[in-house]
């Protein structure tokens, strides 16, 4: 059964949620523009509160039996169409790249500390999700944030659907945290870069460390882009010299807070 319309949707996938560190933001913040510049947008994440980003007109989960059930519904003015979907989690553990406090939920694992089997179910679940979400909201596109896990996942579902190319967009996290300490995770990577249509980051210096761990970099270079980050005018704004009346205002001299 599909849900879609005549437009074929951007898939994005991305394991967590859409706060709290630089690459959740920076997925939601890629997801609002896209919705707003009229593109139908299929967002794979673990955000508890999917309901308070106005961008996504509805939302779904897979249950544990690969059902996808809707969560809600709603009207948007807008020519674009968001939709969530949370792959299901076994025993609703939420595999992170650095220990610490996730709210909604408790049971959270660094990634690099979670059993053979515990990492296999996410990553088959999440493949199977993918390979679901195709069939529901067949997509143009695929954007797979990070090197892994979520790539190896595009990866795998590519090998049961050719149709499935997906982008890959780096960060540094998974480079420092996974990449650099566990082999195996740097095998992961080099198979979701291999297999990857393109790379797409927004300065050189991720390029750099790729290369810096994988000789047959150059064979991939030829794919890779750079998309410069840009800046949410409606958030941020530069004041003009000329507008005396302009003040940013910060600590007075001498302020200081005690160690």
């Amino acid at each position: 059964m599909s849900y879609s319309d005549k437009n074929e949707f951007l898939t994005i996938l991305h394991g967590y949620r859409l706060d709290g560190s630089g690459s959740c933001v920076y997925v939601s913040n890629i997801t609002r523009e896209y919705v707003r510049a009229g593109k139908s947008v299929v967002l794979h994440c673990q955000e508890p509160e999917p309901e308070k980003y106005d961008y996504l007109s509805e939302g779904y989960e897979m249950t544990a039996d690969g059902e996808i059930v809707q969560l809600f519904k709603r009207c948007r003015e807008t020519n674009g169409r968001g939709v969530y979907l949370r792959p299901y989690l076994k025993d609703r553990l939420l595999p992170v790249f650095v220990a610490g406090e996730f709210p909604g939920f408790e049971n959270v694992k660094p990634i690099t500390e979670l059993n053979d089997s515990e990492l296999q179910s996410y990553v088959d679940t999440n493949v199977y999700a993918l390979l679901k979400s195709a069939e529901m909201f067949p997509s143009d596109t695929i954007f797979a944030n990070h090197i892994v896990v979520t790539p190896y996942i595009a990866a795998l579902a590519r090998e049961q659907n050719r149709d499935l190319d997906y982008f890959l967009i780096p960060h540094g996290s998974e480079i420092e945290y996974l990449m650099k300490r566990d082999r195996k995770f740097l095998e992961m990577a080099r198979k979701s870069l291999s297999d990857a249509k393109g790379i797409v980051s927004g300065s050189d210096e991720i390029f750099a460390r790729i290369e810096n761990l994988f000789e047959e970099y150059l064979t991939w270079k030829p794919k890779t882009r750079i998309i410069t980050i840009g800046v949410d005018s409606d958030q941020f704004f530069s004041p003009l010299a000329s507008d005396k009346s302009t003040r940013i205002e910060g600590p007075e001299a001498g302020d200081s807070e005690a160690d």
